[in-house]
């Protein structure tokens, strides 16, 4: 690792400490502390925030899920992820799994909605 993506990732992991409680480095991984969200089925949103101490993207399959921002860089400002979801029609619970890439490692979110 390049010592200035090293010290960023440093730096950035002291200004969340003080900034967000939602993310925390464990060895050189990034890890949320929830992961799992539940919606009812009328559907709504899911804020997900954190501190990027690398690149990052997020993604998911579903075509009734809508993602906002859908990528970014390094920052020192906080972020957050604003995730959609439609209303589930069926009435049947239905499990989303949204996939959030991180330089170093992924991070699936699951958000179960009946």
């Amino acid at each position: 690792m390049r010592p200035r993506l090293l010290w960023l990732i440093l730096l950035s992991a002291l200004l969340c400490i003080t900034s967000c409680d939602q993310l925390s480095m464990v060895g050189d991984k990034v890890k949320l502390d929830q992961t799992e969200y539940n919606l009812p089925a009328i559907g709504g949103d899911v804020k997900v925030s954190f501190v990027p101490l690398s690149s990052w993207s997020v993604s998911c399959s579903d075509s009734f899920v809508k993602i906002n921002p859908s990528s970014g860089l390094v920052s020192e400002d906080p972020v957050t992820l604003v995730i959609r979801v439609e209303e589930n029609k069926d009435l049947q619970e239905r499990t989303i799994k949204v996939l959030l890439t991180f330089e170093t490692n992924d991070i699936v979110l699951t958000i179960k909605q009946a």
